[in-house]
């Protein structure tokens, strides 16, 4: 914001003129009141270099970064910049992450975690967007997609949010399984993906570890297939090696 410094004469006549005006006899109190209202609205134009997006953004700038924005979101958001797509959404990523239902022997556990393992029950995804003014009160369409450690997709979910200003926090509706699921997931490094309207605002990477049954099954085989390595018997010494004419001659005299 700069200060016009060429329109303070202008701006100065104007007022004394109007200020004339409202002084003279017989000038309207409503009129006066509307005549000055315009002499402000006009003054701070010509005074003030004001540019609307600058301003926007500097206010978003100031709303999210303040503070509010978590170490995973910022993560995610500079892996979905990372990709090259360009994002025509102005809503900005706050907060992303996952929950995972865990039981315990006290009961069901809800914790929010990057270490996903196969002995949890399930995990449903999580965004915390904030929402400028002029981008809410419409509907909007979020997605979350989770990748295995293969990279094959095992969890797609989209759902309709009413878009209102300020911070917004959306959980998925459903849930994916990972104890005993039939999807035959893959552990290793995964991500979840967050889209706002097709727009990709941001990846987590998280992890995913085999479940202990099937980390105990896999130390099994190797000691199995380490004991028949040890019991495998000895190459046997072939007796039937072709003999020379030299030798069978000579075995041929001994027993002359």
């Amino acid at each position: 914001m700069r200060i016009k410094r060429r329109n303070v004469v202008w701006l100065g006549t104007l007022g004394a003129l109007t200020a004339i005006a409202v002084l003279s006899q017989g000038f309207d109190s409503g009129a006066s009141i509307l005549l000055l209202s315009a002499l402000g609205l006009a003054g701070g134009v010509a005074l003030f270099d004001v540019e609307p997006q600058q301003l926007i953004k500097t206010v978003q700038e100031r709303t999210v970064l303040g503070g509010k924005t978590s170490a995973d979101a910022r993560e995610a958001a500079e892996r979905a910049k990372a990709r090259g797509m360009i994002s025509a959404t102005s809503v900005q990523l706050l907060d992303v992450g996952l929950i995972a239902l865990h039981e315990r022997y006290d009961g069901m556990v809800m914790q929010r975690t990057r270490s996903l393992s196969l002995d949890d029950n399930s995990v449903r995804p999580y965004v915390t967007l904030q929402v400028p003014a002029l981008d809410a009160d419409r509907h909007a369409v979020i997605r979350f997609e989770i990748d295995d450690g293969d990279g094959d997709r095992v969890y797609s979910h989209e759902k309709r949010q009413y878009m209102r200003d300020g911070k917004l926090d959306i959980m998925a509706d459903t849930q994916m399984p990972l104890f005993d699921s039939t999807m035959g997931l893959n552990p290793g490094e995964c991500d979840l993906r967050v889209y706002v309207d097709g727009d990709l605002v941001g990846i987590l990477g998280f992890t995913l570890s085999p479940s202990v049954r099937d980390r105990w099954a896999g130390r099994r085989e190797k000691s199995a297939e380490s004991r028949l390595r040890d019991d495998a018997p000895a190459d046997p010494v072939e007796d039937d090696v072709p003999m020379s004419l030299e030798d069978l001659l000579r075995q041929q005299s001994n027993r002359d």
